[in-house]
């Protein structure tokens, strides 16, 4: 019964994951997030083989990209639907607990982190958001780089473009 919950909660999380991505998948033809999903959870029936993109896996079922988001959508909401029937409880009340456990493990992940490393989980967050902000700067240097331009030159690029930083990723 735990393990069933336990997938039912990893399925979940991931096809969640996807959904709130949806707007970004679909500014692109080719996406490799599901890629990066399978890492994150393992992979899953909508995964197939490990690095497969959304492309390839609607190609595979003889789908289009929009109606594989449309199906999984629908696999996500059917999910919940049972599992709030399961709980006794509505959809959204489901969802709300979902982020409150998810928001709890992540909180106690950073107090464990925090304590091992002998800091406070704000110090953590802090050190954190350091090393973040330098992975962004490198990117951004070497993508100047390669374009022959500086780093001041590549943010008014992305300003101009009404872009953020975050697509450095």
């Amino acid at each position: 019964m735990f393990n069933k919950k336990k997938i039912l909660a990893t399925t979940l999380g991931a096809t969640f994951a996807l959904s709130a991505f949806g707007s970004a998948f679909a500014a692109e033809t080719t996406t490799q997030t599901s890629t990066q999903i399978e890492k994150h959870f393992g992979g899953g029936e909508h995964f197939g083989k490990k690095g497969a993109n959304l492309e390839d896996i609607a190609k595979r079922k003889g789908i289009s990209v929009d109606e594989l988001k449309s199906q999984m959508k629908q696999e996500r909401q059917a999910q919940l639907e049972k599992q709030a029937q399961e709980k006794g409880i509505t959809v959204d009340e489901l969802l709300s607990q979902l982020k409150q456990e998810r928001e709890a493990q992540q909180q106690a992940k950073l107090e464990a982190l925090a304590q091992e490393k002998g800091i406070t989980v704000d110090e953590l967050k802090a050190q954190m958001e350091q090393e973040r902000e330098a992975r962004q700067q490198e990117r951004m240097e070497k993508i100047a780089a390669e374009k022959g331009i500086s780093v001041d030159e590549l943010k008014a690029q992305f300003e101009k473009k009404g872009h953020g930083f975050r697509g450095l990723k």
